[in-house]
């Protein structure tokens, strides 16, 4: 049997797996699972949630398949644990995830599905307000020096605005997939799925000053001052203290904003819905329709200032009984 070549990507997969002890009939059934996850190239952010939920579950249950009531009391205890809604949440669908892979396995039986019935914890509708334009400018002001850090972060920044892309998507891109002549980036995307994303002539400038900068031949496109690989985690770091330095306080500052920002503002230049899609990666247009709730109000606004149905009804009364001359209403 061939042995896998030691590529970064299999030594982060292996790391995971060993703590996940298979003492246990359930426990190797959750190693067989962890490692089809590998089989079926899934993110490592996904095999990661899944070990992390499995290690968990595993030292809840003691070796047993669990009733409903037992998931029930499982997710309460994460729950008094001090877990939020949308953590609890995250186990529910990887439980409910795993115990489908066991029945295809026909390790348990169908009827003894464990998630029948259970449903995981409602979660708060939160809405991503994007920024601004002013936020914008005071952002891009923060990156306007002629500093290494100002030219890279300036070429992210507006690749980020220009193309909505994840955060890892971002950091993942190569120089390799980058067509400056075309204005097109190659992306690496969830699940492993590749597309194609179009940026503008202001951020190809951008980048292109920033490649001007470089004289190595590392691969990856970003990289740090100390000119080494920029990783998403040291990408986000940055890009949350631009967004603090720029006095951004009333709403999220965390990268993902961007990506939400990007998705406003391509709908309200008139960009059609299902090219959005595409363009963002989602699958489904129900996760880009989420994307506009923020722009459906401030739309909502918009037309009801020219729609309003008390200021139509008395644009030429306003002397009605309602309305004094003054503007005071009456006594």
């Amino acid at each position: 049997m061939l042995d896998p070549l030691p590529t970064q990507r299999n030594r982060a997969y292996k790391s995971i797996l060993d703590p996940l002890q298979a003492n246990s009939r359930l426990g190797a059934f959750a190693v067989c699972y962890l490692q089809a996850v590998e089989q079926e190239n899934k993110s490592l952010g996904t095999y990661r949630i899944y070990s992390q939920v499995l290690n968990s579950f595993l030292d809840y249950c003691n070796d047993h398949v669990p009733t409903p009531i037992e998931i029930r009391e499982y997710l309460l205890v994460l729950k008094q644990r001090g877990c939020t809604p949308s953590t609890v949440h995250v186990h529910y669908r990887s439980l409910k995830t795993w115990f489908k892979w066991l029945i295809g396995e026909h390790a348990i039986k169908k009827n003894k599905y464990p998630m029948e019935n259970v449903k995981g914890p409602k979660l708060e509708k939160i809405i991503v307000m994007p920024f601004t334009r002013d936020e914008i400018d005071r952002i891009m002001k923060i990156c306007s020096g002629s500093r290494f850090f100002d030219i890279r972060m300036r070429a992210i920044l507006l690749t980020f605005i220009d193309t909505g892309l994840r955060l890892f998507e971002l950091a993942g891109i190569q120089r390799s997939d980058i067509n400056l002549n075309d204005g097109i980036i190659k992306v690496m995307g969830k699940g492993r799925k590749e597309r194609y994303v179009k940026i503008g002539l202001s951020t190809r400038v951008a980048i292109n000053q920033y490649l001007l900068l470089r004289n190595d031949k590392l691969p990856a496109l970003w990289l740090t001052e100390e000119r080494t690989p920029l990783t998403k985690d040291g990408l986000g770091v940055a890009i949350f203290r631009i967004t603090k330095l720029a006095g951004v306080t009333d709403k999220r500052r965390g990268p993902h904003v961007f990506r939400h920002t990007a998705a406003s503002l391509c709908k309200s230049n008139g960009m059609d819905i299902y090219i959005l899609q595409k363009m963002l990666g989602h699958s489904d247009i129900k996760t880009t329709e989420r994307y506009l709730e923020s722009l459906g109000f401030d739309m909502v606004a918009d037309e009801h200032a020219k729609f309003s149905p008390v200021d139509n009804l008395f644009q030429t009364k306003r002397q009605s009984e309602y309305f004094r001359h003054d503007g005071n209403t009456a006594k």
